[in-house]
């Protein structure tokens, strides 16, 4: 659950974090919020929504998200149009609509074509 995310907060340096199929929530939204390294972060089939990603606003380092399966609507669409390193969103089945999915989706190939071209 979300309260065993306490300890967690505490791995400041964390890259990488999958909690797919886990009984997290909103809540766990501010011990992850914490983690200002996380590169990856994964959720799918979890109760998070809205609240949850509000938290996620401080992890400007995010290159990948994962939120299909969950409560998440469009009320999270500016959140993660902050992520300006995000380049995966895997957001199915999710409460956003096809819009607000195409934005973000329209946003993540940008980051990806800048990512390249700093890359290469």
């Amino acid at each position: 659950d979300s309260d065993s995310l306490k300890n967690l907060a505490t791995l400041t340096k964390l890259e990488e974090l999958y909690l797919d199929n886990t009984l997290i929530d909103d809540s766990a939204g501010i011990f992850l919020s914490e983690l200002k390294y996380l590169e990856s972060l994964t959720v799918d089939d979890t109760l998070v929504g809205d609240v949850f990603m509000s938290h996620l606003r401080a992890l400007q380092k995010l290159e990948e998200l994962g939120i299909e399966n969950t409560k998440v609507t469009n009320k999270s669409e500016d959140v993660i149009l902050s992520f300006n390193n995000l380049i995966y969103l895997h957001a199915y089945d999710t409460l956003m609509d096809e819009a607000t999915l195409e934005r973000l989706e329209r946003k993540v190939d940008d980051n990806y074509a800048r990512y390249l071209s700093t890359n290469n």
